[in-house]
C-alpha cells in the first residue's frame, strides 16, 4: 500500500518519505533482526512460509521495487475507476493489487532467495 501511495498520489513530502525510505537500506539486517522476529511471533507466522515471505515484501527494497513497478501502470485505468465511484480501496484491490502480481511474485522470490542464503551465499535448503 505506501508503493501504491507513493506512486499514484501526489502529495507535499512524497519525495522527502521516498528518499527515508531509500535512506533505511543504509541499515544492516542484523539491527532489525530481533524486532522483525517479535513481529512474526506475535503474528503467530512461526514455522510458515509466510514468515519468510512477509518480511521480505515489508523492507525498503520491497517498497521500492513496488512503487517503480507502480509507476508503470496506466492511470487511464485509474481514473476510469474513479469515473465508475469506485473508492480508492477498491482501486487498490480490484485493479492496482492484480496488475501487480507479477511484481509481488518477483518480491516473495527475492525474499525467499534472500531467506535462505547464509553468510556464504550457498542456500542452504
Amino acid at each position: 500500500m505506501a508503493a501504491f501511495a507513493l506512486s499514484i498520489y501526489e502529495f507535499p513530502g512524497r519525495n522527502a518519505a521516498m528518499v527515508g525510505i531509500i535512506g533505511t537500506l543504509m541499515i544492516p539486517i542484523t539491527v532489525i533482526l530481533v524486532p522483525v522476529y517479535l513481529v512474526v511471533t506475535s503474528l503467530g507466522l512461526i514455522n510458515s512460509l509466510w514468515a519468510v515471505i512477509l518480511p521480505g515484501a515489508a523492507t525498503p527494497t520491497g517498497v521500492f521495487l513496488l512503487r517503480q513497478y507502480m509507476m508503470t501502470l496506466p492511470r487511464d485505468l485509474i481514473e476510469a475507476a474513479r469515473m465508475d465511484k469506485a473508492s480508492e480501496w477498491q482501486i487498490y484491490a480490484r485493479i492496482v493489487l492484480p496488475l501487480s502480481l507479477p511484481a509481488l511474485a518477483v518480491l516473495a522470490i527475492f525474499s525467499v532467495m534472500c531467506a535462505g542464503t547464509n553468510f556464504s551465499g550457498r542456500l542452504r535448503f
